[in-house]
């Protein structure tokens, strides 16, 4: 089996038969690749949707799981997953027709251990609202020195990972948080030896209103924090020049937390405060960044370390 495609499932029906018939419409045989569906709890009628294709299809498999989140539902389609190669699908997105087999050319000639593909992002109308700036048919070699220097994209969907990878390096995503992406992908990237690059656009990324993404939840802040730490521990492992780096995406964690946090209730927004004030060391961090932005915040809110969100919401204003 040269791949397995996961995807995990939550509530996403009108957009599942999409995203599977574009993991189906393939120029590869069912015998060398196969798709893991994973329902996550859903409530809605995607759980007979998976179960119509995995009847109508051998290579699609079916896995059931009280809800846990997508990192949880990922993980357990990595242990169920015999694949040399790992793709994680979102089951509101789709991937392109027919580039099952130009993606494992890829990966299998050149033994990468990651696969970085090129991206559309796709909003209501199904108009383009992004994409990559070039689409070579190259394909460029890096080391994760390069990449990590460069403004990475988190997102596992648009990376395709080497199952023994994973595996070997005990790469899974944390469980039960919001932005687990934030916090995987700088860590895969750094372990991985060969990473192949390619912009040609094979995977369409559906930014829909209402989707776990756009939605505000107080969680979403928390969870970040927990982010936050655990990449303080992957900067504090990583080569000197490769620290500020991963400063940098600590500190676009923490944008983000603070971004969040303008939405939620004034309770939460209380709780969040007093737990950034016991969290002042990802200060020290930003400090230590590549981006002078960050070195600014980092030392202003260290200063203030109690009005944080203050500060945040009154430079936003």
């Amino acid at each position: 089996m040269k791949l397995s495609i996961i995807i995990p499932v939550y509530n996403t029906a009108p957009f599942l038969k999409k995203c599977i018939e574009s993991c189906i419409d393939q120029n590869i045989s069912n015998n060398d690749y196969e798709i893991i569906l994973i329902n996550d709890g859903t409530t809605d009628n995607s759980h007979d949707i998976c179960e119509s294709y995995k009847n109508a299809y051998s290579n699609i498999h079916y896995l059931i799981q009280e809800n846990s989140g997508q990192s949880v539902a990922r993980n357990n389609g990595v242990d169920k997953a015999v694949g040399n190669y790992i793709w994680f699908v979102d089951s509101d997105d789709w991937v392109e027709s027919n580039c099952l087999s130009s993606i494992l050319n890829m990966c299998e000639t050149n033994t990468l251990d990651i696969l970085r593909i090129g991206f559309k992002k796709i909003n209501d109308e199904y108009t383009d609202i992004a994409k990559t700036e070039l689409e070579p048919k190259t394909l460029i070699i890096a080391n994760n020195r390069e990449i990590l220097k460069t403004d990475f994209v988190f997102g596992p969907p648009l990376h395709i990972f080497r199952r023994a990878f994973l595996t070997d390096n005990r790469l899974s995503f944390y469980p039960n948080i919001f932005h687990e992406d934030n916090e995987f992908t700088p860590k895969a990237l750094y372990y991985a030896k060969r990473i192949g690059i390619t912009e040609t656009i094979y995977y369409y990324y559906y930014t829909r209103m209402g989707s776990t993404t756009k939605s505000v939840n107080p969680k979403k802040c928390f969870d970040l924090l927990i982010v936050c730490h655990n990449l303080m521990v992957l900067s504090e492992e990583v080569e000197d020049d490769i620290k500020p780096y991963i400063n940098n995406v600590i500190s676009t964690s923490f944008n983000s937390l603070l971004s969040y946090s303008r939405e939620i209730d004034p309770l939460s927004k209380v709780k969040l405060k007093r737990q950034i004030a016991l969290n002042t060391d990802i200060f020290d961090h930003m400090k230590k960044s590549k981006k002078i932005k960050f070195k600014i915040e980092g030392l202003i809110f260290s200063l203030f370390p109690n009005n944080v969100l203050k500060i945040y919401e009154l430079v936003k204003r």
